[in-house]
């Protein structure tokens, strides 16, 4: 049979099944629902089924002489029962026109005669067998119809000569190979498409990324100011080893000392564990508040060890440590007031939490500050000075939206000049203005501090510190003859470390200079326990030569630290020569033979000014980026001169600078220097003039100016 005429006579059949099968459903839900409102569609199943088997009958016997199949059985078998069908269908219109007339009666009876006799289900079973038979025989028809095809395909081939046959399998090799080419090819697309999308999903990540980084580096930059960790630097410089200083501090528990008699135990290590709101250090002027906070801090930071401590309070944040430490002999304004507080904690935060600046610039929540999303626009603010009311809210929102918490240490509340109360205010905000956050402080126990953080957790320095004391004095005076008067001071010293070491220092001298311990007692007892009359006692016992022979050097510091700038030990050296020595070297320039003889002078004198000012100063570094670059002539390095220009100098302790302004010891020292404010600040004038000669950099010369610029204001 040929693939089309067996194609039309599989169609005719399935038609003939299908309506067959239909019509039987339909007679069973009759009978099973009873209901006589569909009765009229047993008229259209059986014109249907009849017209269905006339075409099959007419199709089968269009084929008579064609080879019989199964197929054709199949076509057989369907119409026999097709016949029976309708013969069944037959009967109930009949039936159904009888029960037209007796309530339908007759024919429910006839329906009921049927399904008893099993009649309709038969005829339904063998419908769907040979629907089933249908299916299985085309599927065979058509495999033995593509095999036969396949095998007179195979007969044409072998039929070919050898040439042709090689054409073709190398022509179907080539067409096999030429579909896997398209196959690889749409595979190398696809490929290079998704990289492609990874690469520019890549690039405008990166260029996101590097825009966002761009915009926080210029928010950092507006917020901070150069001398910002100035004096953090100042303390560690001091102190670079604590060896076993302080250590008590992250010690649950203090043991009694025999010679002090200390508290049991201080509420620190407990309130760093679990505490939310803040600490307070009190302690005496010169008791080692700002050393004792570095040493904190220190410690606090990642492997220290009260870091784990720490930890356990943030859990399961990650935590980190925030300082500020206020200065009033500073030369900024900032390093003494609320708003260098807000700035230096706000960049520190925006520093530590890079995730902050996307927060800022989505504003989700709509709780950013708008100052602060100002400051991230590509054309917002670029002001460098805000109010302490906007930094405070900037301070809020990035707390409040951090996934850090922050231990925030802040050092020297009384370092700032006024408004204690309103920095106060500040500092006690700052401990409640989130859970992620909280607050050490320390100070001097003025009323203001003490009537305000008195409730807080708290220690007083002095309490604690003896065994220090001790320390200290025992390392400074080892190996010299006043050794054994160590324990004396630290019971003398009462928690006022800076006593202790002026002490110290003042006996290791006298026994460097051969006193007997007899002299070195009685110095020792003639000490006075106040730091005021200590720094007289110490002055009036400087070198007699030295009393009789007075240098400016205190006067010329002094002045310099009025104007808000520190002196280098170089500009001290030139302005220690006068005016008129000054105007030449200014006018003649700095030849290699004045500047030989200025690198011999400075090679000791840093030595000099101490000894001279009483110990009542100190030298630290300059910070690079103040440091003078100095030219000189190839001949020589000038090397002391180099050191000279990068030292600068300051007091001792805030103390000390108190005691030569509020005492009249101190107004009395500084007049015996016999020179004013105003002659002091011409002299540094004119001596950073010279300096700016051989000054490569601007530093000098920006130095004489703001010297020149107080003269005109003040005088």
């Amino acid at each position: 049979m040929e693939p089309l005429t067996a194609l039309g006579l599989a169609c005719n059949i399935v038609t003939l099944v299908e309506q067959g099968i239909e019509a039987a459903a339909v007679c069973k839900e009759l009978y099973e629902r009873g209901s006589l409102d569909e009765n009229n569609h047993i008229e259209r199943y059986a014109d249907g089924l009849a017209a269905a088997n006339n075409d099959l009958q007419a199709s089968l016997k269009a084929h008579a002489t064609t080879r019989a199949t199964r197929l054709q059985k199949i076509a057989e078998d369907a119409s026999k029962a097709a016949a029976d069908l309708k013969t069944e269908l037959n009967k109930l219109k009949l039936s159904k026109n009888t029960g037209n007339r007796r309530a339908g009666g007759a024919f429910k009876t006839t329906l009921r005669t049927i399904f008893k006799k099993g009649t309709i289900d038969k005829l339904l079973k063998a419908l769907e067998r040979q629907e089933a038979a249908l299916q299985s025989g085309l599927l065979k028809e058509l495999y033995i119809k593509a095999g036969q095809d396949g095998l007179t395909r195979s007969k044409e081939f072998q039929a070919l000569d050898q040439a042709q046959r090689d054409n073709t399998v190398q022509i179907l090799r080539r067409f096999q190979l030429l579909s896997t080419d398209i196959e690889t090819i749409k595979a190398t697309g696809t490929n290079i498409t998704a990289r492609l999308d990874h690469h520019y999903s890549a690039h405008a990540s990166y260029l996101r990324d590097q825009e966002q980084d761009a915009l926080r580096v210029r928010l950092l930059d507006a917020l901070a100011f150069p001398e910002m960790n100035d004096r953090r630097n100042m303390i560690e410089h001091r102190v670079s080893d604590f060896g076993s200083t302080f250590d008590w501090m992250f010690e649950k528990s203090v043991s009694y000392d025999p010679y002090n008699d200390l508290p049991p135990s201080h509420q620190f290590v407990q309130w760093l564990r679990s505490g939310n709101d803040l600490f307070w250090v009190s302690g005496k002027p010169g008791s080692g508040k700002s050393s004792l906070m570095d040493y904190v801090y220190q410690n606090l930071r990642a492997q220290g060890s009260g870091f784990d401590i720490l930890a356990e309070w943030a859990q399961p944040n990650p935590v980190q440590v925030l300082t500020f430490w206020f200065f009033r002999p500073a030369t900024s304004i900032l390093l003494k007031s609320s708003q260098g507080m807000w700035r230096s904690l706000c960049f520190q935060i925006l520093d530590r939490d890079e995730k902050l600046v996307e927060k800022i610039r989505s504003n989700d929540d709509g709780l950013a500050p708008d100052s602060l999303k100002s400051c991230l626009a590509k054309s917002g603010s670029r002001a460098q000075t805000w109010t302490d009311s906007e930094l405070r809210s900037w301070f809020e929102y990035l707390v409040t939206h951090t996934e850090y918490k922050y231990c925030i240490l802040v050092d020297g509340l009384d370092e700032v000049p006024t408004e204690h109360e309103a920095l106060l205010q500040d500092i006690r905000y700052i401990s409640s203005v989130s859970e992620t956050t909280k607050i050490c402080c320390s100070s001097r126990p003025e009323p203001a501090f003490q009537r305000t953080l008195c409730s807080y957790p708290s220690l007083r320095l002095q309490d604690f510190n003896y065994r220090d004391i001790r320390m200290h004095c025992q390392e400074r005076l080892e190996e010299t003859r006043a050794a054994q008067f160590a324990n004396q001071i630290a019971d003398m010293a009462d928690g006022v470390f800076l006593w202790a070491a002026l002490v110290a220092g003042d006996l290791k001298n006298a026994a460097d200079q051969g006193d007997s311990e007899e002299e070195l007692e009685l110095r020792l007892e003639g000490c006075p326990a106040e730091m005021n009359d200590l720094f007289t006692f110490l002055l009036e016992k400087q070198d007699k030569f030295y009393a009789k022979h007075p240098k400016p050097y205190l006067a010329i510091i002094h002045a310099s630290i009025k104007a808000k700038q520190n002196p280098t030990l170089l500009e001290l050296l030139l302005a220690s020569y006068g005016r008129g020595k000054l105007t030449e070297f200014f006018g003649s320039g700095l030849d290699p033979s004045c500047l030989t003889a200025l690198d011999s002078l400075a090679l000791n004198f840093e030595a000099n000014v101490v000894a001279r000012c009483g110990n009542l100063v100190e030298f630290g570094e300059l910070a690079s980026w103040l440091q003078p670059r100095l030219e000189f002539p190839p001949e020589l390095s000038y090397e002391s001169l180099k050191k000279a220009a990068r030292m600068e100098i300051r007091f001792i302790h805030r103390s000390a600078q108190d005691f030569l302004v509020e005492t009249e010891e101190g107004a009395a020292l500084l007049q015996s220097c016999g020179v004013s404010d105003q002659d002091a600040l011409k002299l540094l004038m004119l001596s950073s003039a010279v300096i700016s000669t051989i000054d490569l950099s601007d530093q000098s010369a920006g130095r004489a100016s703001i010297y020149g610029s107080h003269i005109q204001r003040d005088f």
